[in-house]
């Protein structure tokens, strides 16, 4: 019993030969820099959702959801994601509150 304590021991502080990996760091052998200025398409298209309509967070949510998203690229894709799903949200509730107004005024100019 004494034994498997002290080879369980050793080997838990023993670090060997392994290399130490960085934490912030990609994978090794992973250097090549993003597209889109160093940042990353999926960053690209949540500032650019900004200034053109959501559309690109849509067409990001999409790429997410159907296609293969490298590792380094997927927190910008999850980010334009959720700005979809809360632009969509934003939308139905406007819309929500806007139809009872806007009813009376499309009935008037038909004039039904």
């Amino acid at each position: 019993m004494g034994n498997k304590e002290s080879r369980h021991r050793r080997h838990a502080h023993d670090d060997g030969d392994r290399e130490r990996q960085p934490l912030l760091g990609g994978a090794p052998g992973d250097d090549r820099p993003l597209p889109c200025c160093g940042c990353g398409t999926g960053w690209c298209m949540f500032m650019s959702g900004f200034f053109l309509v959501t559309i690109p967070w849509y067409i990001a949510a999409f790429i997410l959801i159907c296609g293969r998203v490298g590792r380094r690229e997927k927190p910008g894709y999850i980010a334009c994601t959720i700005a979809a799903v809360a632009a969509t949200a934003a939308l139905i509730y406007g819309l929500y509150r806007l139809l009872p107004h806007l009813i009376p005024l499309i009935m008037s100019l038909f004039g039904i």
